[in-house]
């Protein structure tokens, strides 16, 4: 074996290993690309390869620029997610209706996450219950003040002006949820986790077309 070939295999192998760590911690955020308002709302996008639609009470929307709300990026990064929302895509919500918001994936996807905006205001709080059960990830001050979020239940989420991430348990093909207090506003982000072996993939690509570059 000459010392080119066993340093690219050396190097290749260490690409794949870090791009299968990074894989973990790095999401896909939803790309939402129309949104109708309303009682009876609707919004559909992609995350990735991966469809993704939303049904329910929606007060407003961005899906093409318009301020960001994700700020700051520290209050939505964790050991598990390591990229805030990008701006400026948001799902807006007032509440009080008696009809589910929920999510919906063109396939099964496993342990999605979900960016919270402004749930509940001072001294009243939100309360989401949510057909997954969740694990709240982070949370922190963000565009409009600092409160909490509170993990009430394996399934229930309340908040006084909450900011952070929570990260549902399983595989499901749709996220559904009620959200019987109204407010001014709070929003949602959605994201998935790549599997390990595409990003390993992309990584080992990358690294291959450099080399052959540097060959050259």
């Amino acid at each position: 074996m000459n010392t080119r070939t066993s340093s690219l295999r050396l190097i290749v192998l260490a690409a794949a290993a870090a791009a299968s760590t990074a894989s973990a911690t790095t999401v896909q955020w939803a790309d939402w690309t129309s949104a109708t308002t309303g009682f009876s709302g609707s919004a559909s996008g992609t995350i990735g390869a991966v469809g993704v639609t939303y049904s329910g009470e929606l007060w407003g929307a961005q899906t093409a620029g318009g301020t960001n709300y994700w700020t700051p990026p520290a209050t939505y990064i964790s050991g598990t997610v390591w990229n805030a929302p990008p701006p400026s895509d948001i799902l807006q919500f007032v509440g009080g209706t008696p009809n589910l918001y929920t999510i919906t994936f063109s396939t099964a996807v496993t342990n999605p996450i979900m960016a919270i905006c402004s749930l509940g205001t001072p001294g009243a709080l939100s309360l989401l219950t949510f057909n997954q059960n969740f694990n709240l990830l982070s949370q922190g001050p963000g565009f409009f003040g600092s409160g909490f979020l509170n993990p009430a239940a394996s399934n229930v989420l309340h908040g006084s002006e909450g900011y952070g991430v929570i990260q549902f348990v399983g595989t499901m093909t749709s996220i559904s949820w009620t959200d019987p207090h109204p407010e001014q506003w709070h929003g949602i982000q959605i994201a998935l986790v790549p599997a390990p072996g595409a990003a390993a993939i992309l990584g080992m690509g990358a690294l291959v077309a450099t080399r052959r570059r540097r060959v050259a």
